[in-house]
């Protein structure tokens, strides 16, 4: 993944003329008088004149560093890594790998019974592991949260660059967590 704010896009030539650049600027339009512009016909129409130049740089290295590692390789570990730490996490008393699709990303989603997705995230970065938590109030996807009575959970991404020991550490240390948050309850 490149630098937020950055992006590619494709689109067959026959097909860009149906389609209408959410803003514009000098770049992407010519500005014929105050209320006159003329729109770009090429694929330039889409880019603005002023841009992150250092987060261009940066997606350009993140292209060629994945190129380099092969993307059906990196698909692979990032598939076997997730899976491997999803079937961890769901074979916990207390844990609920929230996950649904008939093909599941990378990201993997769970919850900790009696314990807030924050507080689990933060017991997690006591250990030196770092996960982030998607909610429903945080601009998550509504919908996801609403329609499975859920109101935020622990996200954990696996990449390609973690290690099979890393991602069992991480469920060991789920486990703990829930264990310990079971006693309690």
């Amino acid at each position: 993944r490149g630098p937020r704010g950055t992006g590619l896009m494709y689109v067959r030539g026959d097909f860009l003329p149906k389609l209408d650049p959410c803003m514009l600027d000098q770049e992407g339009a010519l500005v014929k008088s105050e209320t006159e512009i003329e729109l770009r016909r090429d694929a330039r129409c889409f880019e603005q004149y002023e841009y992150n130049f250092a987060g261009k740089v940066g997606l350009t290295k993140a292209i060629e560093y994945a190129s380099g590692m092969g993307l059906r390789d990196i698909e692979a570990r990032i598939t076997h890594l997730s899976s491997r730490l999803r079937q961890a996490l769901g074979s916990l008393h207390g844990v609920n790998v929230t996950d649904v699709g008939r093909k599941l990303c990378g990201i993997v989603t769970f919850e900790v019974d009696g314990l807030a997705s924050k507080e689990v995230q933060l017991k997690l970065r006591e250990r030196g592991i770092d996960v982030s938590v998607s909610a429903a109030a945080g601009g998550g996807p509504r919908v996801w949260f609403d329609r499975r009575g859920l109101t935020a959970v622990v996200r954990a991404s696996p990449h390609y660059f973690n290690t099979v020991e890393e991602v069992d550490v991480l469920a060991a240390a789920v486990a703990e967590i829930s264990h310990h948050a079971t006693r309690l309850s």
